[in-house]
């Protein structure tokens, strides 16, 4: 082989060899993590959710596949190299002439394109980077939303079991005062009667709460968490507060920082379009051997190519008017994104001071309901209240549990909203 292509593939393999491609074992494993036995926190639920969304793991190859066009365009300025051999005769029985050569041809300009299309792919690697953040926030509200239910409905579910309970016990001191003629049947009647609606209610609740079960496996692989409120406490620090009267930048968005990329490669792409429809310089350099009757001959020649299409059918304008067009909708995008992140930013930021105000409110007012019911089961056994006083003190004590529940569900999930405003994981926000 001539020593040119010796040298040529020298340089060659190096290079391939150090940007293989990344292989699809490489991305992180998709096998639910069961760990049968172990009971996980929120938080550590919640990140284990978010890395296993199938939204996250599918993104990832996107910004790997990104990731090589990058090395498939920065191989355009690598040459090309093509070996060739034959073997000749003038006629049957004469001698053969055998010959061996190798070529190497490479674009010495092509008016920046080549630079521009690099780029362009970069740029687009950018978005992916930025699209995977975005998503990954998209798969951790998902996730939130999952397991904020989960616990609602299993909280709701202890809270109705008690009420029950509760209502059983209303109904077995109503009975016994009745077997002393103290109370009317009538009174016993009333109990019963909300006894079944409480067991009634409390099996509707059962049943949400398996479905609830049942989309936490879904993401989560198993429904070993804690059924409690895991933020209480941090979403009443100052930290959290804080968030609430913070300028949101838009630089820190992952969807913004995503669509400023795209509209960067766009631009880039017109760039490209347009520099197409300039001269192309070529080179072509050759180096061949051909023996005959013993002798070796050798030689070495080079090309300088210039060329300029004079007509295609305008195909090189009409791509750049096309582009032009692409570019100009990509930053209309760009712009109405900024507005929507500054308006859903703002809504955020309102909601969680209204849920969180909400949130403590419905705590207290729990704890006025919880003294009530007390005091009236106390007047019960007393006998100086009737059933149907407790009955309305239970079903106020009731309200007030499951809309202090919804207050803290509510609170949880305008956090989560508000954290992802700033374009941050939850981990991260305070």
């Amino acid at each position: 082989m001539p020593r040119s292509a010796v040298l040529l593939f020298s340089i060659l393999i190096p290079i391939l060899e150090f940007s293989t491609p990344i292989r699809a074992s490489q991305i992180d494993s998709m096998d639910p993590d069961l760990r049968p036995g172990v009971v996980l926190g929120f938080d550590q639920a919640l990140d284990e959710m978010t890395k296993k969304h199938s939204t996250v793991l599918v993104q990832k190859t996107q910004t790997n596949i990104a990731g090589q066009r990058v090395l498939e365009k920065k191989y355009g300025f690598l040459p090309t190299i093509s070996v060739g051999g034959s073997q000749s005769s003038a006629s049957l029985g004469s001698p053969s002439v055998n010959s061996i050569s190798a070529t190497a041809n490479i674009n010495l300009f092509r008016a920046g394109a080549d630079f521009s299309a690099v780029s362009a792919a970069s740029y687009d690697k950018e978005a992916e980077e930025s699209t995977l953040e975005d998503k990954t926030l998209a798969a951790e509200t998902e996730s939130a939303e999952v397991l904020v239910t989960d616990i609602s409905k299993r909280l709701q579910t202890e809270v109705l079991a008690k009420s029950v309970q509760t209502f059983q016990t209303g109904f077995d001191i109503a009975q016994q005062r009745y077997n002393k003629s103290i109370l009317p049947l009538q009174e016993v009647d009333k109990l019963s009667v909300d006894l079944d609606n409480a067991m009634a209610r409390l099996r509707d609740a059962q049943e949400q709460a398996n479905t609830a079960d049942a989309n936490l496996v879904r993401l989560l692989g198993h429904e070993h968490i804690r059924f409690e409120w895991p933020w209480k406490k941090r979403l009443q620090s100052e930290a959290v507060r804080s968030l609430i009267q913070k300028e949101i930048p838009l630089t820190n968005r992952p969807d913004y920082k995503a669509a400023l990329a795209q509209t960067q490669a766009e631009a880039k792409r017109t760039s490209q379009s347009y520099r197409t429809i300039f001269p192309s310089l070529d080179l072509s350099v050759s180096e061949g051997t051909s023996q005959y009757l013993g002798q070796s001959y050798s030689g070495l020649s080079g090309t300088v190519g210039l060329s300029m299409p004079l007509f295609n059918g305008l195909h090189d304008y009409a791509e750049y008017g096309i582009q032009l067009e692409n570019q100009s909708a990509s930053e209309i995008r760009l712009r109405q994104l900024e507005r929507d992140i500054k308006s859903s930013a703002k809504a955020a930021q309102k909601n969680l001071e209204i849920a969180l105000t909400t949130a403590l409110a419905r705590e207290k007012t729990l704890e006025t309901s919880q003294r009530l019911y007390r005091a009236n089961e106390l007047r019960l056994k007393q006998g100086r209240a009737s059933a149907n006083e407790l009955a309305v003190d239970q079903t106020r004590l009731n309200d007030s549990e499951l809309l202090a529940l919804q207050g803290w569900s509510d609170a949880h999930l305008a956090f989560v909203n508000l954290c992802h405003a700033f374009g941050r994981r939850v981990k991260d926000c305070d």
